[in-house]
């Protein structure tokens, strides 16, 4: 599947907006570097945004940036923090195994069902993540956007929301 196939499949178009901005800072680089995403051709999705740098020499990652809309979901910030510990009990190792899968293979990911747990109650909505360079030419960062609707409060137990979600992962060859 192309980009341009990906971008067509996608619900929200502030999401296709966001596919279109990656791949106009990606010029003819496997992935773009972050310092070549402009923001102010994004402006609709910078409240959803959020990304984590991976460090390869500890094999960890750290929080980048997040958007107030991702900030009234997750709870607190991420800027600074270690991955490891701040989805401890949320998804963890799926969510940095897609992560490292995004930026060891240059695929983008999309997730569409139930993509956050949170207080509760559960948000629907759909995300892109993509692949960005920041310190090389090589992928170390992932940076997504997420856009959701909170469902009905969940009441009982409470199932991972790994099984009532999606992930897809596209290939980004050119």
């Amino acid at each position: 599947m192309s980009l341009s196939e990906l971008r067509s499949r996608l619900k929200d178009p502030r999401l296709e907006e966001f596919v279109s901005c990656w791949e106009q800072a990606r010029g003819d680089s496997e992935v773009p570097r972050w310092r070549d995403i402009d923001p102010t051709s994004m402006k609709r999705v910078l409240a959803n945004i959020w990304a984590w740098q991976y460090e390869t020499d500890n094999g960890t990652w750290t929080g980048k940036l997040a958007g107030e809309e991702i900030l009234l979901v997750l709870g607190r910030g991420m800027r600074g923090a270690k991955a490891h510990e701040y989805f401890q009990g949320r998804q963890r190792d799926l969510i940095l195994a897609r992560h490292l899968r995004i930026i060891q293979d240059r695929v983008a990911m999309v997730n569409t069902g139930r993509v956050f747990w949170h207080a509760g109650s559960f948000a629907v909505g759909e995300r892109v993540v993509l692949p960005v360079a920041t310190r090389s030419e090589t992928a170390d960062t992932v940076v997504g956007v997420t856009f959701y609707r909170f469902g009905s409060p969940v009441t009982g137990q409470v199932q991972a929301y790994a099984t009532d979600e999606e992930a897809e992962f596209i290939s980004l060859e050119k």
